[in-house]
């Protein structure tokens, strides 16, 4: 039976990436955090994504800017809107130092699972899982392929050889607390113990690993990705030129979505990047001419900000009155911040976050 995902409930004592059991630890201490003392002046050239010190209730706590005076809050589908832009979008989009983006959360690391959650679309394929849990793509046998200035490529027609223009490797997640059942990736935050709520879809992914037996003589080639979108597909391409740690997001894809056209089973077998829902990320190479190695292939996810059942109920249109900001954490089921206060004014913030350090 599949689960009803609309109801499934993060009761977190396992692991939401391995399935292990959790154990609630001694508490440590947190990051110690450098901030610098704002004027109003300096106030006002906050930006939307900026982590700043207020006092709220004389308790000096530490959150995200979300909107600025001016700026209209909506909400949609319980996704916190700035502007008509999803919140995590607008901060992704912003070009300040650290700390404006939050930090990403593991969806999946591939070498924890002894059988991987990622699978090739087709039967023949240059795809490979060795007994180290890696991924390699190995196009050893491909037999006079060509690649053209547009970036696909061609393979001498051969019943047994894989397609490479569509040799994808396709990532399926599962909710390990319904016995691997596949499921969309949700917004679990595994590390809030005793925390019982209902999961939301998060669709703001990455995909890391690093790119080993490259090399230094061969050509850049292309990574593709495909992301899953609820209005469709959105395709990134990532050039790797050399061996080391590879980082693909989301917001990497410029193109706007493609909707998923009408087709018969075998022309979307045949043409269409298989993401969906449940298989919400999918890759291949291109212009690639020897083997090349992927350990520690893992999927991430961003912060996204949501309303809760217990926050205020005058959040779906709410515009900033002047010398107002509204402030959010990014342990967005338990923060306490302006969903529930809202809108605090300016002359609560202390200083802006620009540093952290780990405790000693």
């Amino acid at each position: 039976m599949e689960p009803h995902f609309d109801q499934l409930l993060a009761r977190h004592q396992i692991c939401g990436i391995c399935g292990g059991p959790l154990h609630r630890t001694d508490e440590v201490a947190g990051d110690i955090v450098e901030i610098v003392a704002l004027d109003e002046t300096q106030k006002a050239t906050l930006q939307i994504g900026d982590v700043v010190a207020i006092e709220y209730n004389s308790k000096l706590r530490a959150k995200r800017i979300a909107a600025l005076p001016g700026d209209t809050i909506s909400i949609r589908d319980e996704r916190i809107f700035i502007n008509d832009q999803r919140l995590e979008d607008a901060i992704a989009t912003t070009r300040a130092p650290f700390p404006t983006r939050p930090k990403r959360l593991i969806v999946d690391e591939d070498n924890r699972h002894e059988i991987s959650r990622w699978q090739p679309k087709q039967k023949n394929t240059f795809w490979k899982r060795d007994s180290h849990s890696h991924w390699s793509y190995e196009p050893s046998n491909l037999v006079g392929s060509t690649s053209d200035n547009s970036g696909s490529d061609n393979v001498v027609p051969d019943a047994d050889a894989p397609r490479v223009n569509n040799d994808w490797l396709v990532y399926r997640h599962q909710y390990v607390r319904q016995h691997n059942q596949p499921s969309f990736v949700e917004d679990d935050y595994a590390f809030n113990l005793g925390v019982s709520r209902r999961l939301n879809e998060a669709n703001r992914l990455v995909i890391s690993f690093d790119a080993e037996s490259i090399s230094p003589a061969s050509a850049p080639f292309t990574l593709h990705v495909a992301f899953w979108n609820a209005n469709g597909v959105v395709y990134a391409k990532h050039a790797i030129a050399k061996s080391g740690p590879n980082l693909v997001t989301y917001y990497e894809a410029r193109s706007k979505p493609k909707p998923l056209p009408k087709r018969s089973p075998r022309q979307m077998t045949q043409s269409i990047a298989p993401v969906t829902r449940e298989e919400p990320v999918s890759i291949r190479f291109s212009k690639i001419a020897a083997a090349v190695s992927l350990p520690k292939l893992s999927i991430e996810r961003f912060v996204e900000y949501r309303l809760r059942d217990s926050d205020r109920d005058d959040l779906h249109q709410l515009k900033i009155g002047p010398g107002e900001v509204f402030v959010l954490g990014d342990n967005v089921p338990v923060s306490d911040d302006s969903r529930r206060w809202g809108p605090i004014p300016l002359n609560q913030i202390y200083g802006k976050i620009v540093r952290s350090y780990p405790p000693e």
